[in-house]
């Protein structure tokens, strides 16, 4: 999910040397870590629906990609590193605000 979120960001940018400077880190930091993302598989999923359903109950809908991002981590026990704190509030995650 991240990754895809990522190239995908990196694609609707204009051409040029902004584009091709996000490309080529995001090349590096996918290969350095190549095995170690972790799939969207059958746990995240449960967890996902889980979560889809606590934030709808709570008048707090959460997006598809966010949730699935969020499912990841819980079905690993992972934190989660975001600027996008208010997304991600009452998921049960530890959540990490790098840019804080």
């Amino acid at each position: 999910m991240t990754v895809g979120e990522i190239w995908a960001g990196i694609q609707v940018m204009p051409e040029g040397r902004r584009r091709n400077g996000f490309a080529e880190v995001a090349h590096r930091l996918f290969d350095a870590h190549a095995g170690e993302i972790l799939p969207y598989d059958d746990r995240a999923a449960v967890a996902y629906s889980r979560i889809i359903a606590d934030r709808r109950s709570m008048g707090r809908p959460t997006g598809q990609a966010d949730a699935m991002i969020a499912g990841i981590c819980l079905a690993n026990g992972c934190d989660l590193a975001t600027r996008n704190v208010k997304d991600f509030a009452d998921i049960g995650l530890t959540i990490v605000n790098p840019w804080e």
